[in-house]
């Protein structure tokens, strides 16, 4: 085939824009730093020349590869070097995109097509312009550091620890605090006699 035939296989495998109700719909959950696996498979085929995928915001593709060869004129760079198809030889339907060390700005909608050839003529996937798989992609927020988690809990533990200490303190305070006597109640009075003769030695205490 010569490079013109080529050059409008490529261009016209980036035209795929339409969607499809039946498509192939999941979706995946990964963190910073994971590597995953974007599914897609089709069934019923015979021939694959040409898988696309691309994310719905991106101007440009994610990852098309052509008569088995990986095309990058028209890559996200940020999808350079960390995109690959899970079987490179495109065999058996399988056109599910690995996507490696995953980031926040990863998170987003992916969409996967490809072109077949039927009888020496090229024929769309499905129907013409038809999704074969939808995966929208949820990037989790980053872990908290094992050093910070401990860090906020020993600050937790000294404030409400203090709080803790200070208020037994007051408590044992008010407790140990003598008490006023009652007001219309008057103290014991002690008064010792001297003791007389017929006591005989003996002290006499009297209460009022």
């Amino acid at each position: 085939m010569d490079q013109t035939s080529l050059l409008w296989l490529f261009v016209s495998s980036l035209l795929f824009c339409t969607t499809n109700q039946e498509a192939q719909r999941q979706l995946i959950a990964a963190r910073p730093g994971d590597n995953v696996t974007l599914p897609c498979e089709v069934s019923n085929y015979f021939t694959i020349s040409a898988v696309e995928w691309i994310r719905s915001d991106l101007q440009r593709c994610v990852y098309l590869k052509s008569y088995w060869y990986p095309v990058t004129a028209d890559q996200d760079p940020s999808y350079v070097n960390r995109v690959q198809l899970k079987d490179d030889g495109m065999r058996n339907g399988e056109l599910s995109l690995i996507l490696k060390n995953v980031n926040k700005n990863d998170e987003g909608t992916y969409e996967c097509r490809y072109v077949e050839w039927r009888g020496g003529r090229r024929k769309r996937a499905l129907t013409d312009g038809e999704l074969i798989s939808i995966v929208f992609l949820k990037v989790e927020a980053e872990p908290e550091p094992v050093r910070d988690s401990l860090l906020r809990i020993i600050r937790h533990v000294v404030k409400f620890g203090t709080f803790f200490i200070a208020t037994v303190l007051m408590v044992f305070s008010f407790q140990r605090k003598p008490r006023a006597p009652s007001a219309g109640r008057r103290p014991a009075v002690s008064v010792t006699t001297p003791p007389s003769p017929e006591d005989d030695g003996v002290t006499t205490e009297h209460h009022f």
